[in-house]
């Protein structure tokens, strides 16, 4: 597992999995602070160099240190010092360990002060606790502040919105956590605070109820669907969170994506599930999201996003997968029919088919397929030799399929003020819904499909004469009727309180029909000479799709 810090010999030593030990959790911020190099390795592995060094620590390691030692334990885990950071090798090796080290460790202290590391535990040291409680005695009572709960001190925290602290805190097993106002330790069960005129000390509040990994996965044949949710919210939690850098929106998250694999089998590509990769490439914003920066002349390599465009770590934004259009609405359960046959992912290392969940490969197809994609990379010379500035990939792997595909100049795209016209009937939580979808009209002037998180400046950073629609796959659902919409009136979602409202989103009712199949999942891509970059997903009426005619092609998405 790496290096540990040992108090008792005051260095850094090999950790093993038979060592209890703590870990810290804290914000970097700005400051320049002490780490571990390759130099400087050797000297913190001497005994008695962390009392040698300890006034080159940030107070937040200095704080921690004193902390595990007064508690009588030896061992503590700090990134800065337990992973050599100038060492790519070591730094690959580390990062997708963050699971396995905060989930076994004894608990994780966090520091909710301040905006860096040197904001230290308060409370730790004399006097480093700027908020008192403040008791008045009315006999025969002793009045107290409330001191604030966690909920509002993790809220008004900085530690809250980043993107590393988010594993960190959800993949361990208790926190320890410093506020400016007190301390709180958390567990599986609940949570107690140093409020002791309060009450109850004890909240029935726990990891279970901000912790997808702690949400119970039933055993059934729905249990697919009940991970794919605990996948979903953990998602939803984490792209909200901040990067200091758009390199680490993969790397932050690799803790969860290990810990996911070990509880549920799922395997990854970037970060979306391979097994389900029909249903995982319909990510949406859920407002509007930006492309995070690329290797450029303005963005130095170390700091730009190499994950693939098709992966929601490329984007800055809340990501999600909508329910009411994946899962079920009113009762009415969704399924999803591929339309593509067979992925292929193509990275320096060579070429594969992807997994499929509960899905046979016919292994003679596959071959096929694989050879197209070799044939294809081939043809275009596309590779990932930095030399070639033309044909180069800087994304880490392809993405090719083959799929059908419609020009986008056959259609026509149109945002808010247009279809709130054309709907007027529309209820005011629908109307906003709305406000960040683009609607797709035929050549008739007919509203047929609708795109997620396209902003209404999109052509200010897109050729619309450079995309295409692609064809992902389509979902099969039962009409839902009113009856459907009676029986469930009470978990109907705000922006849908009806069937008009639900289809309406869509198309346009009063000329496409409803069918079973009605909805296409399209991907809207832009080409970049031989290979395509997503821009948004959504879905148009199959009607549309095939009256436009749509030609086959193979797809090199990156």
């Amino acid at each position: 597992m790496g290096q540990l810090l040992d108090l008792k010999r005051m260095c850094l030593v090999s950790g093993s999995r038979k060592y209890r030990y703590f870990t810290l959790s804290y914000v970097w911020g700005n400051m320049v602070t002490f780490q571990t190099t390759k130099s400087n390795l050797s000297e913190l592995e001497e005994h008695g160099s962390i009392l040698r060094l300890r006034d080159k620590f940030p107070q937040v390691i200095k704080d921690a240190i004193s902390l595990v030692s007064a508690l009588q334990e030896r061992f503590l885990w700090v990134d800065a010092l337990c992973i050599v950071q100038d060492d790519a090798t070591d730094k690959r090796a580390q990062i997708p360990r963050m699971g396995m080290i905060y989930s076994q460790a004894a608990a994780t202290i966090v520091s909710l002060s301040g905006k860096d590391a040197s904001a230290g535990l308060p409370g730790v040291r004399e006097e480093s606790r700027r908020v008192r409680q403040c008791s008045v005695t009315i006999s025969p009572w002793q009045l107290s502040a409330k001191l604030p709960e966690l909920s509002v001190a993790l809220q008004k925290s900085k530690w809250h919105t980043r993107a590393w602290t988010f594993q960190e805190a959800i993949l361990s097993k208790r926190c320890l956590y410093f506020s400016d106002d007190q301390v709180y330790f958390q567990c599986q069960s609940g949570y107690y605070t140093e409020d002791c005129h309060g009450d109850q000390t004890r909240h029935e509040w726990g990891s279970g109820f901000s912790n997808p990994f702690k949400q119970k996965v039933p055993e059934s044949t729905d249990s697919f669907f009940s991970t794919f949710n605990v996948y979903n919210n953990l998602v939803k939690g984490y792209s909200s969170r901040q990067h200091t850098f758009n390199s680490d929106s993969l790397n932050a998250f690799q803790g969860v994506l290990s810990s996911f694999n070990t509880l549920y089998g799922w395997h990854f590509l970037s970060a979306l599930p391979e097994d389900v990769l029909d249903l995982a490439l319909l990510w949406r914003p859920m407002v509007t999201a930006d492309l995070r920066p690329r290797e450029s002349f303005s963005c130095a390599r170390d700091a730009a996003c190499r994950t693939p465009t098709w992966c929601w770590t490329s984007w800055i934004g809340d990501i999600y997968w909508d329910d009411w259009r994946i899962g079920s609405y009113a009762g009415s359960t969704i399924s999803l029919q591929p339309a593509v046959e067979q992925f292929i992912i193509a990275t320096p290392d060579g070429f594969r088919g992807t997994r499929k969940w509960k899905r046979d490969t016919d292994s003679e197809r596959l071959q096929v397929t694989l050879n197209d994609a070799r044939n294809y990379m081939n043809k275009h010379k596309i590779s990932w030799d930095e030399s070639d500035r033309e044909n180069n990939c800087s994304e880490n792997m392809v993405l090719l399929f083959k799929a059908s595909a419609i020009d986008l100049s056959k259609l026509s795209i149109h945002f808010e003020s247009s279809h709130l016209e054309i709907h007027p009937e529309l209820s005011n939580w629908a109307k906003r819904a709305r406000r960040h979808n683009a609607w797709i009209f035929d050549g008739n002037g007919r509203h047929c499909g609708t795109l997620h998180g396209l902003c209404s400046n999109w052509t200010n950073f897109h050729n619309p004469r450079l995309c295409e629609l692609i064809l992902l796959s389509s979902f099969s659902q039962k009409e839902v009727m009113p009856e459907d919409i009676d029986a469930h009136r009470h978990s109907l979602p705000l922006e849908y309180p009806s069937s008009d409202d639900y289809y309406n989103e869509m198309y346009d009712i009063s000329h496409y029909r409803y069918m079973d199949s009605w909805a296409q999942n399209i991907l809207l891509v832009e080409w970049s000479g031989n290979l395509a970059r997503r821009v948004a997903i959504g879905q148009i009426h199959v009607d549309a799709w095939t009256t436009l005619g749509s030609v086959t092609k193979m797809i090199a998405l990156v």
